[in-house]
C-alpha cells in the first residue's frame, strides 16, 4: 500500500507528472500530493522518482538505486535490472540509427526455439511515426466504440476490457484535443519485433525473448524504453497493416517506445514475494 507523507512532500509535482497510465497522483490545496483511487497498478514510479522519501510503500523506504559498471558482478547485473524502469517521458532528440542498429544486436543473439531465428525488426520514426500515432489512436477509438456498442469482444476480462477502451478514449481525446501523446508519449522511436510465421508457426516465445534482451540493450547503452500492448491491439487493423506495409506472414508480438529518458529514478522498489517450488 503507498503511503504519502504530507510533511516531507515539498509539492514538486514529479510523481504527479510520471503517474501517466491512470492520472492517479494529485497535488491537493496545500500542494501536497494525494493518491485519487484504488485504481493504483502498482508501478511504483512515484516511489522511485520522489526526491524528499515522501512516499513509501508500507511505510518503508526502498533502497536507493545502485550503479553498475560495464564490468559488473552477477550481483551487479540484478542492481541493473531493479533499476530499469518502463519510460514515459522523453527527450526531444533523435536516436542515432547505428545505436539502434546496435540494440537490436542483442535480439538477434537472442535464443530461438530449434535456431529457426524468425524474429524481425521494424523501426518507425520521424513524420511516419507522427501519422502511425493518428492512425493508431484513431483505431483504438474506433476498438472502443464498437466495444461500448456490443459489436467486438476483445477477448479479456470484462473489467480490463472496460478499463482500456476508457483509456483509448481518453487517449484519442488528449492527442486530438490537447496535443497530448498518451499512447507513444511523444518517443522518437517505435519498434517493432515480428515474428515470421513462414519459419515457425508459434514465434511469440522467441519475439519475447528478444524482446526483453533488447529493453535490457537499450537500458545498458543509456536508452528508455516502454512495452506497448495497445500498439499491439491496433495491429489488428487492416489500415495500419497496410500503412507499414508489412508481408502477411509477419505477425507482430511486441512493440516498444525507445528514446532518451527525461526522467531520473532515484531508487529500486520492492516486488511482490514469490513462491520457488524445489521439486
Amino acid at each position: 500500500m503507498l503511503n504519502f507523507s504530507s510533511e516531507k512532500c515539498n509539492g514538486c509535482g514529479l510523481c504527479v507528472n510520471d503517474c501517466k497510465m491512470l492520472h492517479n497522483i494529485v497535488l491537493d490545496e496545500r500542494k501536497k500530493a494525494k493518491i485519487l483511487n484504488s485504481n493504483c497498478i502498482n508501478c511504483y514510479h512515484c516511489v522511485a522518482i520522489c526526491p524528499n522519501e515522501a512516499i513509501t510503500i508500507d511505510n518503508k523506504i526502498p533502497s536507493k538505486a545502485k550503479r553498475y559498471s560495464s564490468t559488473f558482478t552477477s550481483q551487479e547485473y540484478l542492481e541493473f535490472l531493479k533499476n530499469k524502469r518502463s519510460i514515459r517521458q522523453y527527450k526531444d532528440q533523435e536516436v542515432e540509427k547505428s545505436i539502434i542498429e546496435h540494440i537490436i544486436e542483442a535480439g538477434i543473439y537472442s535464443p530461438t526455439a530449434g535456431n529457426k531465428q524468425p524474429v524481425s525488426y521494424a523501426i518507425v520514426t520521424g513524420e511516419r511515426l507522427k501519422e502511425l500515432t493518428k492512425l493508431s489512436l484513431k483505431t483504438l477509438k474506433s476498438f472502443a466504440d464498437d466495444f461500448n456498442d456490443g459489436n467486438i469482444d476483445l477477448n479479456i476480462d470484462l473489467n480490463s476490457a472496460k478499463r482500456y477502451t476508457s483509456m483509448w478514449k481518453r487517449f484519442y481525446k488528449s492527442y486530438f484535443e490537447k496535443g497530448i501523446d498518451e499512447l507513444f508519449f511523444n518517443a522518437p522511436c517505435l519498434l517493432l519485433i515480428l515474428g515470421d510465421t513462414e519459419k515457425t508457426l508459434d514465434p511469440k516465445t522467441d519475439c519475447v525473448i528478444a524482446s526483453c534482451n533488447i529493453g535490457n540493450m537499450a537500458y545498458a547503452s543509456g536508452l528508455g524504453f516502454c512495452y506497448n500492448g495497445f500498439f499491439v491491439r491496433a495491429y489488428q487493423s487492416e489500415e495500419i497493416c497496410k500503412f507499414l506495409g508489412l508481408e502477411l506472414k509477419y505477425n507482430l508480438y511486441t512493440a516498444m517506445t525507445i528514446g532518451y529518458p527525461n526522467v531520473e529514478y532515484r531508487r529500486t522498489v520492492f516486488r511482490e514475494k514469490k513462491e520457488i517450488f524445489w521439486i
